[in-house]
């Protein structure tokens, strides 16, 4: 079975406060999980990298193996799939995603606009 993840973080003001929200549901759309948490200081670009990253360990605590990941942030999605380098603060970030992401025997990650990445955004405020 394949699962479908959705991320988002945000930070306001940008620095500030990092919030992350996002939710797994199955390929016909039942949610199994959805998530909201504040995460502590830092910036928008940090906020999106802790929720993909939580969104990944949420998957394998729930023994998913098959994932398509959706997120509108473009940094994360281009740096992930090797698009767009990392700078230094990034590096480590996209590393842990990256390690999480071989515990999957499947996975995509694609970037959305931010207006179908609405109920992610949603929880995280």
């Amino acid at each position: 079975m394949k699962f479908k993840g959705y991320f988002d973080g945000s930070s306001i003001p940008n620095p500030g406060l990092m919030t992350i929200g996002g939710y797994i549901e199955t390929e016909d759309g039942i949610r199994v999980e959805d998530f909201h948490l504040e995460i502590g200081d830092g910036t928008n670009n940090r906020a999106e990298y802790g929720a993909i990253i939580h969104l990944l360990e949420e998957s394998l605590k729930l023994e998913i193996k098959n994932i398509d990941i959706y997120g509108d942030s473009m940094l994360v999605v281009n740096q992930v799939n090797g698009k767009w380098k990392s700078n230094r603060d990034m590096t480590p970030l996209k590393s842990r995603v990256q390690a999480l992401l071989t515990h999957f025997e499947s996975w995509t990650l694609t970037h959305i606009k931010r207006e179908l990445n609405q109920e992610a955004d949603s929880l995280t405020r």
